[in-house]
């Protein structure tokens, strides 16, 4: 179905007026750790439908659509259930005109219906990844991928305790990243997340030091919470409440999206999308 500019421009406004309804119900320091904590469950999801999550139903863990329920889980959506909605690509074949190969490309968005698993009943899911202790070793295996990622951003990793008694530091002059070898394997690995977040240009040149930790620390739980740890022991600072009134949408949606993208470039490299 082919449609007109008019109901095209109208389809677009709908969907902002849905992002900024949703951003809107997280400019507060609960709302901003609602949307923190679906985007640590729902990494593949896009940063608009995680606020529109967040804003639904920000205790959700699992989404689907109503077939999908169905037919690959074998679970129904129980009677009187209230729909989570996102927006779902609209997807065209086209012919790509220097290889001549037919591929799908996204021409827009539509809403769609989804559904959290505690809306269902049915057979049992396989059990998800358990809670990594900061203690052990488990997330050893994550090393040489975050340490090649240092290398992609420019920087080496060095393990030796930082003189100013820090767990970590990103020198981005000296261009190294520093962890405490005292420390157990996976709380290094936490260090070298929170520390390659900093190494993606989130220093105090271009943000204030507040700024700059509160996109870092966000980033490091999303990030972390994608892996298996505990994100509720996570501090989660107060972004929204450095502006005010209509200030705030801007700076949620600013920092937001900051945190979305460098979490996505650790998760990439993680292999978690």
């Amino acid at each position: 179905m082919t449609l007109t500019a008019t109901e095209q421009k109208r389809r677009r406004e709908e969907q902002r007026r849905q992002i900024k309804e949703a951003v809107s119900a997280l400019v507060n320091a609960d709302g901003f750790r609602r949307w923190l904590e679906v985007r640590s469950r729902f990494h593949r999801y896009s940063f608009g439908n995680c606020l529109l999550i967040a804003a639904q139903k920000p205790d959700a863990t699992h989404v689907a659509g109503f077939k999908a329920w169905q037919q690959k889980f074998e679970r129904q959506v129980r009677k009187g259930e209230k729909a989570i909605r996102i927006l779902a690509p609209i997807t065209v074949k086209r012919r790509d005109t220097s290889s001549g190969d037919e591929q799908y490309v996204c021409v827009g968005f539509r809403s769609a219906c989804v559904f959290d698993i505690a809306q269902t009943d049915g057979p049992a899911l396989p059990e998800g990844p358990k809670c990594v202790p900061a203690e052990g070793d488990s997330l050893d295996v994550h090393r040489s991928a975050l340490e090649g990622l240092a290398r992609e951003l420019g920087y080496l990793v060095y393990y030796y305790a930082p003189p100013s008694g820090a767990l970590g530091v990103c020198d981005p002059i000296g261009r190294r990243i520093v962890v405490d070898p005292q420390l157990t394997p996976n709380a290094q690995i936490s260090v070298l997340v929170h520390e390659l977040a900093h190494a993606q240009g989130i220093d105090y040149s271009d943000y204030t030091r507040a700024e700059s930790e509160t996109i870092v620390e966000a980033t490091t739980m999303i990030v972390l919470g994608a892996l298996g740890f505990d994100t509720l022991s996570f501090s989660v600072p107060y972004i929204a409440g450095w502006v005010k009134d209509d200030q705030g949408l801007e700076a949620l949606e600013k920092f937001a999206g900051t945190i979305d993208t460098c979490a996505r470039r650790l998760e990439k490299t993680l292999g978690l999308t």
